[in-house]
């Protein structure tokens, strides 16, 4: 199966526990060397100075986020970890250009800790510490982003994407499709495939360079197969041109960005015709679906050399055996049989080590694209396994810095 495991680390509801288990030895290391530093200094002796009043808890400690915020000084793991609670505070750091707005403090961990300073940690320093931790980790501004947005209805079935904002928009927009496999989870609380950690890895580095990013969920296997996921993506991108006016780009010139079962689906869009269905009573369907610029990550282009039966409700055709329904199905949704001269230009990112999606799929693409004089380039990633950021590659070479380089060659030229 492709990119099952597709989905960046995220801080879990257990977050909590493993707290109450104690810090590890990472955490005594990182809080030793904040409990070092000069910053943590100034803010004690400000807070001391101004002797603003105490927490609800009881005692003197330090505070700890749930957003992995490293605990300060040295920790043991069997002292107690009371809950603080207080109001909702809202935080702006114009320099660095993040906001926070949300109650940081509810719901936070204070973890004791024996020192010989002030015997009182204010709610005030807590949050300068929550905000120092947050511009640590945060090099760029995060962008604004507008959730669940609909941009369809398949029998009652809510189609939504979330839209990320740049702050300085460049007047063009990408469709991000996150990898997959084609499927999802069937319980009522699975993550929603739009927001999930490929989108808020790649969203902000495009949204940085100016794109206004749709990131899409679509209907998935088990419970949907092909065409489904090929035709929500093309519904995505009829949809965003339709209401181009309101997201402030333009309508003729829009990319699309994905991995492996996402790349499988930017990489059709890039190919297939598209064209709208004239005199259709929804507006939306009359718009073409056809993008005019692909970066496609480990995107699977013969499906005949995959295991995708759960994908296609079928198994895969014999090799030997050509015009079968298993063999015309396979072809029609793979990207590699639907290249010509109008394809879109299409870059191929692919670690040389994928075990999920073979080199060779996107070697197979770009030789295609070559032969019809479509501009492509495949970049490989020396060593780079499966996933969104190419697990085990030596010194990869700057794959986002290629990708907003392809988008600002081939989105933004002009059309004769």
């Amino acid at each position: 199966m492709v990119g099952k495991n597709e989905k960046a680390p995220r801080v879990g509801p257990g977050a909590s526990e493993r707290c109450r288990r104690g810090p590890t030895q990472s955490q005594y290391d990182s809080a030793e060397r904040w409990h070092s530093g000069r910053l943590r200094k100034q803010i004690i002796a400000a807070i001391w100075k101004k002797r603003i009043g105490p927490t609800r808890s009881s005692g003197h400690g330090w505070f700890q986020s749930r957003a992995a915020v490293p605990p300060l000084g040295t920790f043991r793991p069997e002292h107690p970890l009371p809950i603080m609670k207080s109001a909702a505070l809202q935080w702006r750091t114009r320099k660095a250009g993040l906001t926070i707005d949300a109650p940081i403090m509810s719901n936070s961990l204070l973890l004791k800790k024996p020192w010989k300073g002030p015997h009182k940690v204010t709610r005030m320093f807590a949050a300068f510490i929550c905000i120092g931790s947050l511009l640590l980790g945060q090099a760029a501004p995060q962008p604004r982003v507008e959730s669940n947005v609909l941009y369809g209805m398949y029998s009652g079935l809510a189609l939504l994407m979330d839209v990320y904002y740049p702050e300085k928009p460049n007047g063009y927009g990408v469709i991000f499709i996150s990898g997959s496999g084609w499927r999802a989870p069937q319980e009522y609380n699975a993550e929603p495939l739009k927001q999930g950690g490929q989108a808020q890895l790649y969203g902000p580095r495009l949204t940085a360079a100016g794109y206004t990013v749709f990131s899409i969920s679509h209907r998935a296997a088990p419970r949907f197969r092909y065409p489904a996921q090929v035709e929500d993506a093309q519904r995505a991108v009829r949809f965003v041109r339709h209401n181009a006016a309101r997201f402030n780009i333009r309508a003729d010139r829009i990319g699309a960005v994905g991995g492996s079962s996402g790349g499988h689906l930017v990489e059709s869009l890039g190919v297939l015709d598209g064209a709208g269905i004239k005199d259709d009573p929804d507006p939306v369907n009359r718009q073409s679906a056809k993008v005019q610029c692909v970066v496609a990550r480990a995107a699977p282009a013969d499906l005949a050399r995959m295991t995708v039966a759960e994908f296609m409700g079928m198994s895969p055709p014999d090799p030997k055996v050509r015009n079968t329904v298993e063999d015309r199905a396979y072809r029609q949704a793979s990207p590699l049989y639907h290249v010509s001269p109008n394809s879109a230009p299409i870059l191929l990112i692919h670690g040389d080590a994928d075990k999920s999606v073979p080199f060779e799929q996107s070697e197979m693409m770009e030789k295609a694209l070559r032969a019809a004089g479509v501009p492509t380039s495949l970049l490989r990633i020396p060593g780079g396994g499966h996933g969104p950021t190419f697990p085990g590659a030596t010194n990869p070479p700057d794959y986002m810095g290629e990708m907003v380089r392809w988008l600002d060659r081939y989105l933004k030229q002009q059309t004769g």
